[in-house]
């Protein structure tokens, strides 16, 4: 555990303060277990007090491992660009944290990553600082290009004495918004810039290996679970609801209002799987239309033409011409 390490490295007993909060050492190295809201919360004001360190959130993500994210780390190093490592984030964040909410929101000239408490239970600003520092992290491993830096980045609740030490944590201007949640600011131009180091083939396998985890850590997550089955069948034919529901031992009635409780419908799940998909596999040249038509369960090469030109505007070969130009 990331906070265990950060504590410890600095000469004081990180085990201690896991028993303290109520937290097992073991069930920190289980990728199985997840750690609730309060115990985190409870841990985070621990640290503070042993350290003497209001920002012992931003010591701690030097100390995150590229394993603590499970495949997440190699799905985004091998990222097209920061916006699709920034959107992955965004679909996986619960292998990150279930106590904090990631969404990318995309404006004419700027990306904002938003970060907010996803329980009703008030989360340690603490750890709302550690994930937004982890995602600048992350963007200088994805990238090496020292101008493509965050434009801003937002962290209510300082003030003007804490803001020398807070930008030279996060390389860029720091402000304190009270009315806006924790975000950090991208330029979009950088942000969807395609980068050299892009491998999709390594993208699918992670991502495959993110939904099964997800499946398996939470089976009442009813959206990873047909995600999980979108996948099984695709490369057999369209997958209907009806084939989902049967997998799932349940009638199409209920799949479906289940899926509308979670604030999806099945039509958009499978839009949404095959569209990311397809933006994957485009881009291995190996792959050609004809197969991934297969790949994706369309009838003919022609619907998926239309369809990938709905998700982007282009047709498949168009696409990848202008991604092998880039």
């Amino acid at each position: 555990m990331a906070i265990k390490r950060a504590l410890d490295a600095q000469g004081i007993n990180g085990g201690q303060l896991l028993k303290q909060a109520n937290i097992s050492p073991e069930s920190c190295g289980d990728p199985n277990t997840r750690i609730p809201t309060e115990d985190l919360n409870t841990l985070w004001a621990l640290a503070e007090s042993a350290t003497e360190d209001r920002f012992i959130g931003l010591r701690v993500p030097m100390y995150v491992h590229a394993t603590t994210l499970h495949a997440m780390s190699m799905a985004n190093l091998a990222s097209t660009s920061l916006l699709d490592a920034f959107e992955r984030s965004a679909r996986f964040s619960r292998i990150i944290t279930t106590s904090v909410s990631f969404n990318v929101h995309k404006s004419t000239n700027t990306i904002r990553v938003e970060f907010s408490a996803e329980d009703a239970i008030p989360v340690s600003r603490h750890s709302l600082e550690a994930s937004l520092l982890l995602c600048v992290k992350m963007t200088r491993e994805i990238d090496f290009d020292p101008n493509n830096r965050p434009i801003e980045v937002n962290i209510p609740g300082h003030d003007d004495t804490d803001r020398l030490l807070l930008e030279r944590a996060f390389g860029c201007t720091v402000i304190s918004d009270e009315f806006s949640p924790h975000y950090i600011l991208f330029d979009r131009s950088h942000a969807e810039a395609s980068l050299p180091t892009a491998n999709p083939e390594i993208i699918q396998v992670c991502e495959r290996i993110m939904v099964d985890y997800l499946a398996r850590l939470d089976k009442s997550d009813i959206t990873y679970r047909v995600y999980q089955l979108i996948l099984d069948l695709l490369p057999s034919g369209e997958p209907t609801q009806e084939k989902v529901a049967d997998a799932l031992h349940m009638s199409t009635r209920s799949l479906h209002r289940k899926l509308t409780s979670a604030g999806i419908s099945f039509k958009a799940l499978l839009d949404n799987t095959r569209r990311d998909l397809a933006l994957q596999y485009i881009r291995q040249s190996n792959l050609s239309i004809a197969d991934i038509t297969y790949n994706l369960g369309f009838y003919d090469a022609s619907s998926f033409s239309r369809a990938f030109k709905r998700w982007t505007g282009r047709s498949p070969a168009k696409f990848r011409k202008e991604q092998n130009e880039d």
